[in-house]
């Protein structure tokens, strides 16, 4: 036997070897950077490490620290309401396909029942996920979310409290009727600063149309002290200091048709966020996320189990900052959300890396629900993040009595002057 035929016997038996040690992992093991190669060939629910945790996102495992448990998969329970509205509407609901619009569009999921081998598959997924995201509520209010800016040099750079709402004005299934007002108005939303003191007020409403035309955006300008209009292009702009865009709220957050394309990319398991337990009463952020060590940004004590997921390439205009977006939409059609979403600059280099992570919440109705346990962006090319931790009892879905009058321009103002203190 030649020395090179020696080589190459000594190195199939090493794979081979290798691979025979692949195992089954159990729950509660914890993948980090110090055993992500060492799992790569091992499985979870019969699903390969290397395969649950995409190429980009590995990154912020074997570069930024970032620590996975494991949890086995668990069944996603909505709303019996939405199920109905689905099955009494999908059937008559359809895609036009010369303008790319919804036809007869009433409420639940427009396209409960995508194939993977439809060409429009994306644009059906991404209209299930405008008629139906955020969180799977009619109304949805938000309290003193925790908001940090950090780097991975120097850690905390600024701490905000924000808050936010959107109440949905079509696809109602929580009470009257479907549609309220002329029937062109999707949703009214809100999200602004309440602390510190120089920041409050700072934010946007905006009233977002199902007809493609520009929002109706209106901000407080405090050196005016004045609510005032602004223009509609506002969703490709940055939200106020923080680390992603208007249009990356819930990953993805424009009409429609305002993207040139869409590009569906196939089905994948990967490791995701959709049970996440409540963090304890009184505790504060930094249970949530581990602020003393580099890079200052990373969640803890969070579950990840697996996840089928469609993937989706989102082509913007020339005129957003970026080139496109790859999004990991779950696969249960009853819960369009998306988990986590790669965001490439104009020379297609990866420069964000956005996540939201779910937890089960019982709607103030009664009703079974979702909110977003934790969500961040970390821009991997300048090394910093923006991380929110949204607090539970803070999150209330569908509240009784809710009405569009909730939702309005004014309450921008009422935060500059100190009416909502955040806490």
């Amino acid at each position: 036997m030649t020395i090179r035929s020696f080589v190459a016997v000594i190195s199939l038996f090493t794979l081979s070897h290798h691979y025979c040690r692949a195992t089954e992992l159990t729950e509660g093991t914890v993948i980090k950077k110090e055993n992500i190669e060492t799992y790569s060939n091992d499985t979870f629910e019969g699903h390969p490490i290397s395969d649950l945790i995409p190429s980009q996102l590995q990154v912020l495992v074997k570069k930024y620290g970032l620590q996975m448990t494991l949890t086995h998969s668990k069944p996603i329970v909505v709303a019996q309401y939405y199920i109905d509205a689905t099955t009494k509407n999908a059937p008559h609901t359809s895609l036009d396909l010369q303008s790319r619009k919804v036809q007869n569009y009433v409420a639940g999921v427009p396209f409960p029942n995508v194939e993977t081998s439809d060409p429009n598959a994306a644009m059906k997924l991404i209209w299930n996920q405008f008629y139906v995201a955020p969180v799977v509520g009619d109304v949805q209010e938000v309290g003193n979310i925790q908001t940090y800016t950090t780097t991975a040099a120097s850690g905390i750079e600024r701490t905000f409290v924000m808050r936010g709402g959107q109440f949905r004005m079509e696809g109602r299934v929580s009470g009257g009727p479907p549609t309220l007002g002329d029937g062109t108005i999707h949703k009214l939303q809100c999200d602004y600063f309440v602390a510190p003191r120089d920041s409050a007020g700072v934010g946007v409403f905006q009233m977002r149309y199902n007809d493609g035309r520009p929002d109706s955006v209106w901000a407080y300008v405090k050196s005016a002290r004045r609510i005032r209009r602004m223009s509609g292009g506002s969703w490709m702009d940055p939200t106020g200091s923080l680390d992603f865009l208007n249009d990356d709220s819930f990953l993805l957050n424009s009409y429609p048709l305002w993207y040139s394309e869409y590009r569906y990319l196939g089905k994948r398991w990967i490791l995701a966020v959709v049970h996440q337990p409540a963090r304890g009463q009184g505790l504060d952020s930094s249970t949530r996320y581990d602020f003393k060590n580099p890079p200052h940004w990373n969640p803890t004590g969070i579950m990840y189990e697996p996840r089928e997921v469609h993937v989706i390439e989102a082509i913007p205009p020339k005129e957003h900052p970026y080139s496109k977006k790859v999004l990991y939409m779950e696969a249960d059609p009853n819960f369009p959300h998306f988990y986590w979403g790669e965001f490439y600059d104009k020379k297609n280099e990866i420069w964000r890396i956005m996540w939201h992570m779910f937890g089960g919440r019982q709607m103030a109705d009664g009703q079974p629900g979702f909110y977003i346990a934790s969500m961040g962006s970390v821009d991997v090319q300048r090394e910093r993040a923006t991380v929110l931790d949204l607090i539970p009892d803070e999150y209330i879905l569908n509240r009784p009595g809710a009405s569009q009058q909730d939702f309005r321009p004014e309450v921008l103002k009422e935060a500059a002057e100190g009416k909502m203190k955040g806490e």
